[in-house]
């Protein structure tokens, strides 16, 4: 049988939350009104240090596909987005970019539960990876900002029927 969404989505947050370091894992896209609430979702400290270093993860589609003729599966494509408070002197840089690679490393290590991931392409050749690292301003802080993009396709299968 096949994992559901939320199966996946629990697999993926319990993955990251073995990356050393990696801050707040939520498994959803959170939000808040004031910008001050928002940034207070996302603060923790590490190594004595309070910052701002958080990911959310969410599911941006769901498709069905035909593979081969032979079946149908679903498809679901995750963006995995990371947050933490930029410092120039402390090289943050590096630290973020190095968290984005973890995160990405231990991703593909897995099959996560009944599924495969993958990069997005139907013939299952690719891997996770980190589609955007910027610094980006969230409520009057400088944050580097990461996206990783990964695509889980359902492992169960069901046959196609001729319509």
């Amino acid at each position: 049988m096949a994992a559901t969404e939320s199966d996946i989505r629990a697999g993926i947050k319990g993955l990251m939350e073995g990356v050393t370091d990696i801050g707040l894992v939520y498994d959803y896209e959170r939000w808040a009104a004031d910008w001050g609430d928002y940034l207070d979702l996302f603060k923790t400290t590490i190594g004595g240090v309070t910052q701002i270093r958080g990911w959310t993860i969410t599911c941006d589609r769901v498709e069905n596909i035909q593979h081969l003729r032979e079946f149908h599966r679903k498809v679901y494509f995750y963006s995995i987005r990371g947050y933490m408070g930029l410092d120039d002197s402390e090289e943050t840089e590096k630290t973020a970019l190095g968290l984005a690679i973890d995160v990405v490393e231990t991703l593909e290590q897995y099959p996560l539960l009944n599924s495969v991931l993958t990069n997005g392409t139907y013939d299952e050749d690719g891997w996770p990876f980190v589609d955007t690292f910027e610094p980006r301003m969230y409520g009057g802080v400088l944050c580097h900002y990461t996206e990783i993009r990964c695509v889980v396709f359902e492992k169960g299968t069901v046959e196609y029927e001729e319509g």
